[in-house]
């Protein structure tokens, strides 16, 4: 291919031999076109699986991207490269669409998952007053008997110092017993499955620990329901 900037869509879909890719590499350290073009085109590449659903989180984005480019690419003749571009970016499509697909059946919601249960019970998670944060816009508590499982679900909560973390506690007469750590992602929102199994009758208790946890609660009780 006698111009370099014409390299940058058979770049991004890795129909370049080996030669050819480690020139347009050399080529896009000092050519500010072509690293915007390139960066255009998966951005467009992207973009063609997700025009009817969510725009994917950066840190996914970056992923596909970086995905689209092999460690090894074949040789491929240009008058074959030319034919099957068309063909070769609808395949590439429909493998990151397969990877939002895989994603979505993987990153399943347990609480939603525990609420499709038809015993499914949900009730608000009281905020103290040793909670001195701006209140949760969702505060609660989901539980099923005969899944034996429960989850809390925070939205808009406080994320916590880096030498503390949230701790989960179930709590019946006999004391407290860890049901797992958390913190809230960037946009304070918290999804999490109690470990163990909860029965009917015991509080849900959230606390801020140190880092990694404790054996039996150290803080205040910020949240609380009865399940």
């Amino acid at each position: 291919m006698s111009d370099m900037h014409d390299m940058a869509a058979p770049y991004v879909l890795g129909a370049l031999s080996n030669d050819e890719l480690d020139a347009y590499r050399r080529h896009l350290d000092d050519c500010q076109v072509c690293q915007d073009e390139v960066t255009r085109l998966g951005q467009g590449l992207v973009a063609l699986t997700m025009s009817d659903g969510e725009a994917p989180s950066e840190h996914l984005r970056a992923q596909i991207l970086a995905s689209i480019e092999p460690e090894a690419p074949p040789a491929i003749s240009l008058e074959s490269r030319r034919s099957t571009l068309r063909y070769a970016l609808v395949a590439v499509a429909a493998a990151v669409a397969l990877i939002f697909a895989t994603l979505t059946v993987i990153d399943r919601n347990p609480a939603e998952e525990i609420l499709a249960a038809p015993d499914s019970v949900s009730v608000n998670l009281t905020v103290t007053d040793s909670y001195t944060g701006p209140s949760p816009t969702v505060a609660r508590v989901v539980f099923s008997a005969s899944e034996e499982a429960a989850a809390v679900e925070l939205v808009g909560l406080v994320d916590p110092s880096a030498e503390t973390i949230y701790q989960l506690w179930l709590i019946d007469s006999g004391g407290a017993v860890s049901a797992g750590t958390f913190r809230p992602d960037g946009e304070g929102t918290a999804i999490v499955r109690l470990e163990g199994a909860p029965v009917s009758g015991d509080v849900v208790g959230i606390t801020k620990e140190p880092s990694g946890g404790s054996r039996s609660p150290t803080g205040d009780v910020l949240f609380q329901a009865g399940i």
